[in-house]
């Protein structure tokens, strides 16, 4: 009878797990189509790796690998899309900004695009620089120089670049600015902060911008 108890035990507690995680939310097809359903995924590894789905929470989990679709969001805010980056296969990129300029997050690599052409990851590796006769290892801050080059046709936020920290909130800041400076609105996505995920709310120009 003991036994029996704690297999039905194990089992509920199985049963409870496999739904901790999953999100409300839906998948894009290629056509942008919409398949609502529950959502379960990680973006915080640096490796390619498929999203969880399921229409309904009786129903089995399916494996969503990049490529097979456009992309999917949560009913939290939260968006990824399919997109290659220069590796042997497409990975979901989490869209942090979307506009004039775009702000998009892989694990802890931080990529821009500024119209449809120009796509740029934004590092900060560090390299060995002579300092008094001596190597020292040091932040190359080459992420700065690339949203200065970036952002110079906007002087009032291309010089708030260098006090910038190559983190979430700072640089959906930054590109928000730049998009205002030009004129453009910028759709926010969820950006995560010690204090949990938060979704910001779309961000349109001022009058004054030309």
């Amino acid at each position: 009878m003991r036994c029996l108890l704690t297999i039905l035990i194990l089992s509920l507690s199985q049963g409870v797990a496999a739904q901790h995680g999953f999100q409300e939310g839906f998948l894009l097809t290629h056509r942008l189509d919409t398949t609502r359903g529950l959502i379960r995924f990680s973006g915080e590894a640096d490796v390619p790796r498929p999203c969880l789905f399921k229409s309904s929470k009786k129903d089995a989990v399916q494996e969503i690998y990049p490529g097979t679709v456009h992309g999917f969001c949560t009913d939290k805010g939260a968006y990824y899309y399919s997109r290659s980056i220069g590796r042997s296969h497409d990975v979901f990129l989490e869209v942090l900004v979307k506009g004039y300029v775009s702000l998009f997050k892989f694990g802890g690599m931080f990529f821009i695009e500024k119209g449809d052409s120009a796509f740029f990851e934004l590092s900060d590796e560090r390299e060995v620089m002579v300092v008094e006769g001596q190597q020292r290892l040091q932040k190359s801050y080459n992420y700065a120089r690339m949203l200065a080059l970036v952002m110079s046709d906007c002087p009032e936020v291309s010089k708030q670049v260098s006090s910038t920290p190559l983190k979430d909130r700072p640089l959906v800041n930054l590109v928000t600015e730049y998009n205002r400076c030009k004129g453009s609105p910028s759709e926010l996505f969820r950006v995560k902060s010690k204090s949990g995920d938060k979704r910001l709310r779309s961000s349109k120009p001022s009058r004054s911008s030309p």
